[in-house]
């Protein structure tokens, strides 16, 4: 991909993002009930929760990005071996699937999951 190509992408994508958030907000946050709804919008905007804000500084972490559904379910034995090899470090999963982020949090050895942020400058910082 030429760089046009690829600054035109990452600039269609970044204003995708930033045309929905009112939508979102009012959608997930104002007027949703579910819970997992508005966790999904803060998530994705990076206002990650305390407890991992916490974790981080007190543990050492190793984040695995599991989209789908099928993704998890063939990295659940990598995860549990993980788990079972580095007790020490806090093992979070990050998804864009709300089925995917329920399944998580059944998980024993995961211990903290979210979803996916978006790639922009300003959720990465």
């Amino acid at each position: 991909m030429n760089l046009r190509k690829l600054f035109i992408y990452k600039l269609k994508y970044e204003l995708k993002c930033w045309f929905y958030l009112p939508v979102t907000f009012l959608k997930r946050v104002v007027i949703g009930r579910d819970k997992v709804f508005k966790r999904f919008f803060w998530d994705k905007w990076g206002f990650l929760p305390r407890s991992l804000a916490r974790s981080v500084l007190s543990k050492k972490v190793i984040w695995v990005i599991a989209n789908s559904g099928g993704e998890l379910l063939q990295s659940l034995v990598l995860l549990n071996k993980i788990k079972e090899q580095y007790p020490q470090y806090l093992l979070v999963v990050s998804t864009e699937s709300y089925d995917t982020f329920k399944y998580c949090r059944k998980q024993k050895a995961i211990d903290l999951v979210l979803f996916t942020p978006w790639d922009i400058p300003l959720v990465c910082r």
